[in-house]
């Protein structure tokens, strides 16, 4: 399943790695979106092979804040990136860090994506 996906994404960036749309106020070169020519080429695969597959693409610049950062982001950056490299060289794995009622830990990610916590915690 590796190498197919490995080929999809080859395929893609051969077809999309050249087109420019352009360039930024900067006068960088913007370069066409290569996520949703994967996802129409991964649909397309699966169709010819008769799978039925569920594909979501959520588009990352909707995760990106339409504010400037502020002094406590660089400190929540700095503190989580941090506490991600300690928990690295302690010898975890399959962990994510962040905040839980104002303190930063490490939380395995089978407690991220079980069923027992689907409860939001009010903070005090």
């Amino acid at each position: 399943m590796l190498v197919l996906f490995l080929s999809l994404i080859i395929k893609v960036f051969k077809d999309y790695k050249l087109a420019v749309e352009g360039t930024d106020a900067s006068g960088n070169q913007k370069f066409a979106e290569v996520a949703p020519a994967f996802c129409k080429e991964l649909d397309k695969y699966c169709k010819n092979k008769a799978m039925k597959i569920t594909l979501k693409y959520i588009d990352p610049s909707y995760m990106i804040r339409s504010v400037p950062a502020n002094a406590f982001d660089g400190k929540y950056c700095s503190f989580t990136g941090a506490n991600a490299v300690h928990g690295l060289m302690a010898g975890f794995t399959g962990f994510s860090n962040g905040l839980v009622c104002g303190k930063n830990c490490l939380i395995p990610l089978k407690e991220i994506v079980s069923d027992k916590y689907n409860k939001r915690i009010p903070r005090d």
